[in-house]
């Protein structure tokens, strides 16, 4: 069994007025029977504008309440992501063999904020997931940590494993349907950090001294070409059920 798990909350300063409930909600949800043995939260730097803007970025307010939340226990450290320039391009070596300069995707995705609190992380699997992600938790006896660590153990060639969604349904995991390969889930998801880092670097290409795709999108491309498997199965202890805004996240 893997011996340490961390929980990786990302974060944008558009969040400010809501993170202290966001990060309450995970934690409190996915922290049943037991808790994780690491709470961090990374922090996208970028204060604006964002596509879908529905508030001000306020990344001082941000970086407060987090602190408070510290303070409170609730979350372990908290780790800011890179801004454009050398941090990102040592970031993008070591991930995707490529000179990139710009923290965030072509999408807009901050993709750099995410891959340094990965980083960042001691555990062996890691729960990351988007602060506005809503939890739902049918039965808080279900111990979903010790259940993803066993699904990974059966599947050796796992690197990623879905939350479930209403619907999936259980029994033994999946790794694709008629479309084909399951793709990784940008929002919240397990993350076996030994086979992810052995894939490394992963493909895609910069433009402009931007990454033409998400990190995920990237490892899709690995998937498709049968070096790894994204996973997916059903539980009756455990479905997430949406976000609390459609916003942009550092996912």
């Amino acid at each position: 069994m893997y011996k340490r798990q961390s929980l990786l909350i990302k974060a944008f300063a558009m969040e400010a007025e809501t993170i202290e409930q966001q990060v309450r909600h995970l934690v409190g949800a996915l922290g049943q029977p037991r808790g994780f043995d690491e709470v961090v939260v990374v922090v996208d730097p970028f204060e604006g504008p964002f596509p879908r803007q529905h508030g001000t970025g306020d990344l001082r307010a941000l970086r407060r309440r987090l602190q408070g939340l510290v303070a409170d226990g609730l979350v372990d450290r908290i780790v800011e992501g890179p801004t454009d320039g050398t941090e990102v391009r040592h970031l993008a070596t070591r991930w995707f063999g490529q000179v990139a300069t710009s923290a965030h995707a072509k999408n807009g995705q901050a993709v750099f904020a995410m891959l340094k609190g990965l980083e960042s992380c001691t555990g062996e699997l890691v729960l990351h997931a988007d602060a506005d992600v809503m939890i739902g938790r049918p039965d808080v006896h279900v111990d979903h940590i010790a259940d993803a660590a066993c699904l990974f153990e059966e599947v050796s060639s796992a690197v990623t494993l879905a939350l479930p969604v209403l619907g999936d349904r259980e029994g033994p995991p999946r790794f694709m349907d008629d479309r084909g390969p399951f793709r990784v889930d940008t929002q919240v998801g397990w993350l076996h950090r030994g086979r992810l880092d052995a894939l490394r670097p992963l493909p895609n290409e910069v433009e402009g001294g931007q990454l033409e795709l998400p990190w995920h999108r990237s490892l899709d491309r690995v998937v498709r070409a049968g070096r790894a498997c994204s996973l997916r199965r059903g539980s009756a202890g455990l479905l997430q059920i949406g976000q609390l805004l459609d916003q942009p996240t550092g996912g």
